[in-house]
């Protein structure tokens, strides 16, 4: 884990550590639309066809701080 940098404006201020940016893949079989968003975790997202909760595919670590990111 990072250390949070000052200025982080991403994690509660009583957190200690930054989290990680993360670019999420996912895919929607019934509406067959794929699409990436950038997070601080790998975390469901809502299909933007059929409004289904979908997990991501794959996560990639973009790095270890968001702050630059989100």
């Amino acid at each position: 884990m990072l250390t949070k940098k000052p200025g982080c404006e991403h994690q509660f201020e009583c957190e200690p550590n930054c989290m990680p940016a993360v670019r999420n893949s996912y895919h929607c079989d019934d509406c067959d639309v794929s699409w990436t968003d950038e997070w601080s975790c790998g975390c469901d997202d809502e299909c933007p066809e059929c409004g289904a909760a979908i997990s991501p595919e794959e996560s990639e670590e973009l790095d270890a701080c968001a702050c630059e990111y989100l």
